[in-house]
């Protein structure tokens, strides 16, 4: 079976996943991002392993889309605060309460909330604090709460 036929008797399939996980805003980048993953499948597939090749490219398929669905999220997460800031909002008034927030942060969270600002990933921050990830939550929470004050 050639690459071709199995893009046919797949096609579907990737359209199916598109639309099961309401991916449709970026419908021709994640149909050319399966269509490289189909191509992998397809190189990387050996029936001594699997029998039903069609089973096993649909459950790759899926776990594919379930990847790209979190890096989609990881990169939202992570830069989604930097785009809420617009220029036009910003005063002197907001600098003297960023000023004051800062002011109130202890050295780690004024750290953490530093390195994050700059796009490290949480994992990554971590291994530079020498600090867990969940002690890193818990600095984000007590930044969040700080900033609530302020409001």
């Amino acid at each position: 079976m050639n690459f071709e036929e199995v893009l046919q008797n797949n096609e579907r399939v990737i359209h199916y996943f598109i639309h099961k996980y309401r991916l449709t805003y970026m419908h021709d980048e994640m149909y050319q991002l399966a269509l490289i993953k189909l191509w992998e499948i397809y190189e990387n597939y050996d029936p001594t392993l699997t029998n039903n090749m069609q089973q096993f490219i649909f459950t790759k398929l899926n776990f594919f889309f379930i990847d790209e669905i979190r890096k989609l999220k990881r990169n939202l997460d992570r830069y989604a605060p930097m785009e809420c800031i617009t220029y036009e909002s910003y005063t002197d008034e907001t600098l003297v309460d960023y000023t004051q927030f800062f002011h109130m942060l202890c050295d780690h969270e004024y750290e953490w909330l530093m390195l994050t600002i700059q796009g490290y990933q949480q994992k990554e921050i971590a291994h530079m604090m020498n600090k867990s990830v969940s002690t890193l939550k818990n600095y984000r929470k007590s930044c969040q709460k700080k900033l609530q004050k302020l409001k």
